[in-house]
């Protein structure tokens, strides 16, 4: 349920960091470069102010983000108080749904949000949020310039990849005059941004593409074939043997589909539950599509997730899609 959080400026969360020490810093389930690259450029600004940051781990993060956090990771031997006593930040996480298991502890006692998403559920004492923001990495690089950090690679990296990511690099209708300004103040750092790019967009594995080879063999075509769906089992994960970062930005790959406004994943995940990813263009808004069955996210890029059968999930969805088409009819 919604809370009423004090809202604060950039100035204002700035503050708020000054003045508090011991941070726990935690990113959202099955995380993006966005909640990585923001949580590591924060935990790095604040250790450079002499604060004690850390971020907590995360058993769903695949390896290629992993390396960008595993500096700042709190250590196995902490001692229990710090758990107790922290002051608890979350980065890029709309809602206590979206924590792992290693966060749910924390979700009655979030004491700052950071976050760009207009769904974001309040669930936090204090909240900056900014949804105009490209990316929650906008954001924190605002506070490290706003603090007067300096900003050097180790925190540039990380939030060019939060930025990078969360913009498609830069080719997304997400990416403002804003977010161009923000990237050129981390590239002038002298970061090794080309690392990143050729990585996450110009790469992709023989597996990623044997995995879109089997989508586009049984894609689903409605509303005039300008909505495409298709559907991620686990047998045919476990078949080709793919992981997470296989599958990562799959419903952006249906939308580059000539014709498709609306690209719709739908993911097989435990317990007879199905993850739904929504992207789209001009004229149909993928939050209102998701918050109709209790998610959310952005204007182009949201999701939720759906317990039923995946008849009972694809119907839900379709319908969500029909009701948001005529909306804009």
């Amino acid at each position: 349920m919604d809370k009423s959080p004090t809202l604060l400026s950039v100035q204002q969360t700035s503050r708020y960091l000054i003045e508090r020490d011991n941070y726990i810093i935690i990113t959202h389930a099955n995380p993006d470069g966005d909640t990585c690259g923001s949580a590591a450029a924060l935990c790095a600004a604040l250790r450079k102010l002499g604060k004690t940051a850390h971020v907590l781990p995360n058993s769903t993060i695949t390896d290629r983000y992993h390396q960008y956090i595993r500096p700042y990771l709190i250590a196995e031997d902490m001692d229990a108080s710090f758990y107790d006593t922290g002051t608890v930040v979350t980065v890029d996480v709309a809602d206590t749904a979206l924590f792992s298991k290693e966060a749910e502890p924390f979700s009655s006692r979030v004491d700052l949000c950071i976050d760009h998403h207009p769904s974001n559920r309040r669930y936090s004492k204090y909240l900056l949020l900014d949804a105009d923001a490209a990316a929650a990495g906008e954001l924190i690089l605002d506070l490290i310039c706003d603090i007067g950090i300096e900003l050097d690679g180790e925190i540039a990296l990380p939030l060019y990849l939060a930025i990078a990511t969360d913009t498609g690099c830069f080719r997304f209708s997400n990416t403002t005059p804003r977010t161009f300004r923000a990237a050129a103040r981390l590239l002038e750092t002298g970061i090794d941004f080309m690392e990143i790019n050729t990585s996450f967009f110009d790469t992709r594995s023989k597996t990623r593409l044997l995995i879109e080879q089997k989508i586009f063999e049984n894609l689903r075509y409605y509303n005039n074939e300008t909505t495409a769906l298709a559907v991620l089992t686990k047998k045919l994960m476990s078949d080709i043997g793919a992981k997470e970062e296989d599958v990562e930005n799959l419903s952006s790959f249906l939308r580059s589909i000539e014709g498709v406004n609306i690209g719709v994943l739908i993911r097989e995940r435990e317990n007879d539950t199905w993850k739904i990813s929504v992207r789209t263009g001009p004229g149909a808004n993928a939050s209102n599509i998701c918050m109709a069955l209790g998610g959310g996210g952005h204007e182009r890029a949201a999701g939720c997730t759906y317990t039923g059968t995946l008849e009972d999930a694809v119907s839900a969805i379709l319908q969500s899609i029909e009701t948001e088409i005529r909306s804009n009819a």
